[in-house]
């Protein structure tokens, strides 16, 4: 009878880590989980309220910041996103996908050298990170140094032929 009780509660990883949270108290890992499937199904203002609150559980966890930075990002507010991008490699500096993602909120700041520095950080720690040679093709391509940025993105430089 106890097993059928619970099973309501493992339905999905929101059922599951919602009522880990109702029925415990400052329970990091479940707003951390929650946040995550909350944010996978579009929920990124309840998301954002889960990341928070895991902050301030654990106020300097790089993983929190690095998935509130996510959820900043996605609603726009890339100040916001680097200054959690910023937050997260204070406490963990090689993090190569906060790395990557604060050289994204760079890149939609225009800020495109300092983006260049995070990417190239990112890809020393992780040289097959695809994200970040990604981003760091984009940066060159805004840069004006389009062979390089070829050579990111996987493409063989274009050559002109001679007629």
């Amino acid at each position: 009878m106890q097993t059928r009780a619970q099973l309501k509660f493992w339905l999905n990883d929101g059922t599951l880590f919602g009522h880990a949270i109702a029925v415990t108290e400052k329970n990091f890992t479940a707003e951390i989980n929650l946040g995550a499937w909350l944010s996978k199904n579009g929920a990124v203002d309840q998301a954002l309220i889960c990341y928070s609150r895991a902050l301030q559980i654990k106020p300097m966890d790089a993983v929190a910041s690095y998935d509130l930075g996510n959820i900043f990002l996605r609603m726009g507010d890339v100040e916001e996103a680097e200054r959690r991008y910023g937050t997260a490699l204070q406490t963990r500096p090689d993090y190569p996908e906060a790395l990557s993602n604060l050289g994204l909120a760079l890149t939609r700041q225009k800020k495109y050298a300092a983006a260049a520095t995070n990417l190239l950080a990112a890809l020393k720690i992780r040289p097959d990170f695809a994200d970040a040679l990604n981003n760091l093709g984009t940066v060159r391509y805004y840069q004006g140094q389009h062979a390089e940025a070829a050579r990111c993105f996987g493409r063989p430089e274009r050559r002109s032929r001679q007629v």
